[in-house]
């Protein structure tokens, strides 16, 4: 189980974040929000009541443009934007966001969302625009304009880990969706991996990838032996 305590990987998130930024490689990114509570049940073998701390977007709430038949639709996209619901904006106005859910100091699930803008927009156009504007050129975008591109979510959720459901996963395409995983992903080990396969020309120019510490190094497979028989996402 990953061990890693939820305010110092709070402030990884937000080194990175700002890194990120120093390098103009975001457009903008929202402050991350922290979500405090004691659970009275048992979340953890062998314990009782825990702090649990969520680690978010700002405006966290469930909605619409979260459940799986709105995946990869622009109504989606759209709604992220409109509503903020994300932690930041890329220089072609693609979308990262991630959850991270603690009891204590173990992970218990996460989730890393890629949304490729679904239109193309140019580095230069973004550097004039406001948040506002980009919302407002979301609602006059043309089907012609439209670049269809699924959108990538990494998934844990140490509770729901089976043979049909693997507690790791990818989605694409379509919400039900769950291309296997060896083990939760950090969020650096994400960023570098949408970099260096989405944006290979800005991957190249930085020197600090490697630099990136991988925090959840040594969370060890979690998923059940009978997702290897097929396909799935594995790494050293």
């Amino acid at each position: 189980m990953t061990q890693i305590h939820p305010l110092f990987y709070r402030d990884s998130l937000l080194n990175t974040l700002e890194l990120l930024q120093d390098q103009n490689l975001i457009f903008y990114f929202n402050p991350i929000k922290i979500e405090e509570k004691y659970s009275w049940q048992s979340i953890l073998p062998g314990k009782g009541n825990s702090l649990c701390v969520h680690l978010t977007w700002p405006n966290h709430n469930p909605g619409s443009h979260n459940v799986g038949k709105n995946f990869g639709t622009f109504t989606q996209y759209f709604s992220l934007i409109s509503t903020r619901a994300f932690n930041c904006i890329l220089n072609d106005g693609s979308i990262i966001r991630f959850s991270f859910y603690f009891a204590d100091s173990f992970l218990l699930s996460h989730s890393l969302l890629y949304w490729p803008c679904p239109y193309n927009i140019s580095p230069e156009d973004l550097a004039i625009f406001s948040i506002d504007d980009l919302i407002e050129l979301n609602e006059d975008i043309k089907v012609s304009e439209s670049s269809f591109r699924s959108p990538l979510r990494f998934d844990y959720d140490l509770s729901n880990n089976n043979s049909y459901h693997p507690g790791c996963h990818l989605h694409m395409q379509t919400g039900a969706t769950r291309i296997p995983m060896r083990s939760p992903i950090s969020f650096n080990r994400f960023v570098t991996f949408i970099y260096q396969h989405f944006y290979p020309e800005e991957y190249s120019r930085g020197s600090f990838w490697d630099d990136l510490e991988d925090e959840f190094t040594g969370s060890g497979i979690i998923i059940p032996q009978s997702h290897f028989k097929n396909l799935c996402i594995t790494w050293d």
